[in-house]
């Protein structure tokens, strides 16, 4: 029975190991951190249950692409399948509160209502936003596998791209000035990653709204327990605390992993499930980095990452839910240089909270530059200590401008920056999700194998920009699928 070897314990490297268990193959996982998870991961603060992971999944409601193989990974209770709530997400800005329905002919009425003058404008955005809803995720096997009839069904059900290829080229700032409405301009702008293009913002609101996405219950910290348990009964090997610290290479082949206990681990093949970065950078070494990812390490203004800043504050004594949906506000700038005001995005429940109490999760969106700033800035432990905890002050007096009944209730649990990210999860410059589409790009995504190594394959959701949970599953099931080939074995879910 033929072993692969994991180096990484986050979503992607424990779906991995639960396909390949599922198919016959045998699977150790080696994690650097005390627990699993990465991003995903769950800790408890002052009785609040803490999760930086997502709260939602696209394509993963009860007709979503996504759902068989989260199914078969057991990620999800199979009753678990509540209704999309109506209203994805709220937007103030400038007095105006604008609610994002998923809907789209409500959502088209409610624009129209904010700014009759831009009716044909918003018309069009509609439509983009439902193309991009209904926009097929690769789940079925990697092209590289695929008969030719079958990549030829993948070019025509992704034949919307192609309605969406001119907003690649230009950045989401350009495209909102087509607009006369600053709520709807800052929608736009806001939407996508800092930096990115107007595809961006248009792909991220258009899975927002598709009404097969699916809420998670406690973020995902749930999810995480279901992978690990998963793993666990099928037979898997999950080692927590053992970091890999490079790969073992003779010709063309990956023989195993030296561990930085010093101990070696032995297999017939090589799933990487961390950040590129750290493959190529010391596993493996950039020789086996292949094009594309050589391409977009080198090309920021089209390829640029981003990351958070987020604070976790518990709120006690109120039963009633600060906001229904997640909300968009905007705010003054928290960086004194910036000109144009700030947007922070607040999540607010009783998930992960103590009985009567109140979790609220408050982020801000931060381009590249500013996450370089905060990696030099953790150089130095007291200053960064300093510095964190003013700028998650800072974030608390926003929040209690927006929110008075706030004033003197909040207390803080928690703060992420990019150097906490980097630190957690090794991700290139402190990035939450992988590289982003920035203006002049085209859709394209990396293969998943490391360049000259025959039986060294990559899982991860920096392999399909812009990256999140849906892709770092699909490069997990593609990795597993490859494999197979290679036994000679049936791929099956």
């Amino acid at each position: 029975m033929a072993k692969i070897l994991i180096a990484g314990g986050g979503p992607a490297g424990l779906a991995v190991g639960i396909l390949a268990l599922k198919n016959g193959l045998e699977a150790e996982i080696y994690e650097k951190n005390a627990g699993p998870g990465g991003l995903c991961a769950q800790w408890n603060r002052r009785g609040y249950a803490l999760s930086a992971g997502p709260h939602w999944l696209p394509a993963a409601g009860p007709d979503g692409a996504l759902r068989p193989l989260l199914l078969s990974l057991d990620a999800l209770d199979p009753d678990f399948a509540p209704a999309p709530p109506p209203v994805a997400l709220t937007l103030r800005q400038s007095g105006v509160s604008l609610k994002l329905y998923r809907n789209l002919t409500r959502l088209e009425q409610e624009l129209t209502a904010v700014s009759p003058q831009d009716g044909p404008e918003i018309l069009s955005l509609v439509n983009l936003l439902d193309r991009a809803g209904r926009l097929p995720f690769p789940m079925e096997k990697p092209p590289d596998l695929m008969m030719a009839w079958q990549r030829a069904r993948l070019q025509i059900q992704a034949s919307a791209v192609g309605r969406l290829l001119p907003y690649y080229r230009i950045s989401a700032l350009e495209y909102s000035r087509n607009f006369h409405h600053p709520a709807i301009r800052a929608l736009l702008l806001h939407a996508g990653p800092p930096g990115g293009s107007a595809a961006a913002s248009i792909l991220a609101l258009g899975r927002l709204l598709s009404p097969t996405g699916c809420y998670l219950p406690q973020g995902g910290g749930a999810l995480i327990r279901r992978l690990v348990q998963t793993f666990q009964s099928l037979g898997g090997l999950l080692r927590t605390g053992c970091g890999v610290e490079r790969a073992l290479i003779s010709g063309d082949r990956v023989r195993g992993l030296l561990l930085r206990n010093g101990k070696t681990a032995l297999g017939d093949y090589t799933a990487l499930a961390c950040d590129p970065w750290i493959s190529f950078d010391r596993l493996l070494g950039r020789r086996h980095m292949g094009p594309a990812f050589g391409d977009w390490y080198s090309s920021p203004e089209s390829r640029p990452v981003s990351s958070h800043f987020s604070c976790f504050f518990g709120l006690k004594g109120d039963p009633s839910p600060l906001c229904e949906t997640p909300m968009g506000f905007e705010c003054r700038p928290l960086f004194p240089s910036a000109e144009a005001p700030d947007w922070l995005w607040l999540q607010a429940g009783k998930q992960g909270a103590p009985a009567g109490c109140q979790l609220l999760r408050c982020s801000l969106s931060l381009e590249e530059s500013q996450c370089d700033l905060w990696l030099t800035l953790a150089q130095n432990k007291e200053r960064y200590g300093v510095e964190k905890h003013r700028f998650a002050m800072e974030i608390q007096r926003r929040m209690t401008e927006q929110f008075p009944q706030l004033e003197g209730r909040l207390r803080l649990l928690n703060s992420l920056t990019p150097a906490s990210y980097h630190r957690i999860t090794g991700a290139y410059k402190g990035s939450f999700l992988g590289f982003q589409a920035g203006p002049g790009s085209r859709p394209e995504t990396s293969a998943g194998q490391a360049a000259g190594l025959e039986n060294c394959f990559l899982a991860s959701q920096w392999l399909h920009p812009p990256g999140g949970l849906s892709a770092a599953f699909t490069a997990a099931q593609f990795a597993v699928q490859r494999i197979c080939r290679l036994e000679r074995l049936r791929f099956h879910l």
